[in-house]
């Protein structure tokens, strides 16, 4: 498997080797596909650092025309070797998680029944990502990284796709749009979804014009293109030993080419319009018809640790409608997330202990109702969740003489 890491917080979505993992297909297209296979197959020696600058002088005036722009003026382009990038990550991910903010995140996960309790999130993160890792974009310092050790077949596909990055930190301004919405894992990850999806989309089209005119079949072959990446990304999440990591991975790539699927035209086939308005919820990457009407999560306010005197604040973020469904998908429930509208969720340190409230705030009664369901049945230690209306309130590890109190403050939070 190879990948192409976007640093933006955890959301290193892969980058499959499409022409490996690409689903099947009747007629032309499986016996072209079987070329790029044999192609692929005998291109075996690394690409030398020359071939990679060529490949990438070749590959990006291509790459702007189909996303309609223009090339940057220069793009740093540094050839280094696997251990080289894997280093690079891990200090992307400390940049993005400074101190002790990446433990504090697993531990509220745990409480909420999204990791495993003690999961060494940093640790995972840095096994999962270091390992998959074949080239990656990094906004902050505008440079393209590929690795020394990759086929020139493989960084083709490599480069299409951190190209259109290189292209959409010129339109978006990426570190800017990821520190806008650092506050909200919810929104990390709808960003990246946009973020990612229009790429592959954008690759898959340079891709397919190196080996067909875009007519229908073209077209045909660009979509094929488009959901082996997916596919590719779900499986490299479905191998992940951490559940909450795999999201981190597929999420971005199947959800985001499902979004960009339903805005792409015939005049934007690539969704660059996705970029000048970017979903601001997962749940308006999963139901696109959210994003098209531009419903906006309600946003709510606990001040949890003012409530608790003698408590100090420990995290708090909107976890949203991608992390409902991966919490449905543990409890054996489907699409946890319909009719989702906002959530808050805090957590502070008390007596030595965590005390977390989770108000997640729906559209009907009878969705958190499902949710109160749900929580209940999975029987979490100190843990209870009461329904306030459309809005499901989840509390654990808080004293038992404010529950009610806490609940009824949630209930009120997005009203």
């Amino acid at each position: 498997m190879t990948g192409s890491i976007h640093p933006m917080r955890l959301r290193r979505a892969l980058f499959a080797l499409l022409f490996l993992t690409l689903p099947a297909r009747g007629g032309d297209e499986d016996d072209l596909l079987r070329d790029l296979e044999r192609m692929a197959a005998a291109q075996n020696r690394p690409a030398t650092a020359a071939e990679l600058r060529q490949l990438v002088a070749e590959m990006l005036p291509r790459v702007a025309k189909v996303m309609k722009r223009s090339p940057p003026a220069h793009l740093d382009v540094r050839v280094v070797s696997r251990e080289e990038a894997r280093k690079r990550l891990m200090a992307v991910l400390q940049r993005d998680y400074p101190g002790d903010m990446l433990e504090r995140l697993s531990a509220i996960l745990a409480a909420v029944g999204l990791v495993a309790p003690g999961t060494d999130l940093r640790g995972e993160a840095e096994a999962l990502y270091g390992s998959n890792v074949s080239g990656f974009y990094d906004p902050h310092d505008r440079a393209l990284f590929l690795l020394d050790d990759q086929p020139l077949m493989v960084q083709s596909l490599v480069v299409a796709h951190e190209l259109a990055h290189a292209l959409q930190d010129d339109l978006v301004h990426l570190d800017a749009a990821s520190e806008k919405v650092r506050s909200s894992e919810d929104a990390q990850l709808a960003l990246s979804a946009a973020i990612e999806g229009q790429a592959q989309e954008a690759a898959s089209l340079v891709m397919a014009q190196e080996v067909a005119e875009l007519g229908e079949s073209g077209a045909e072959l660009v979509s094929l293109l488009s959901e082996g990446s997916a596919a590719s990304a779900a499986m490299a999440g479905s191998s992940a030993s951490v559940p909450w990591l795999g999201l981190q991975l597929r999420f971005p790539y199947s959800a985001g080419a499902a979004l960009v699927a339903a805005v792409r035209t015939k005049e934007d086939p690539s969704g660059v319009t996705l970029l000048r308005k970017l979903p601001v919820s997962t749940a308006q990457v999963i139901y696109p018809a959210l994003y098209r009407n531009d419903v906006r999560p309600k946003e709510g306010k606990l001040d949890l640790a003012a409530r608790l005197v003698g408590s100090a604040p420990v995290y708090a973020t909107t976890l949203g409608a991608a992390n409902l469904d991966l919490l449905g998908e543990m409890q054996t429930e489907s699409e946890l997330s319909r009719g989702w509208r906002g959530d808050r969720l805090e957590a502070v340190r008390l007596n030595g202990r965590l005390a977390v409230v989770w108000a997640v705030a729906f559209q009907e009664a009878a969705q958190s109702e499902r949710l109160v369901r749900v929580w209940t049945k999975a029987k979490r230690s100190r843990a209870v969740a009461q329904q306030k209306g459309i809005v499901a309130v989840l509390l654990v590890d808080v004293p038992a003489d404010r529950v009610a109190e806490l609940a009824q403050l949630a209930g009120n939070a997005f009203r």
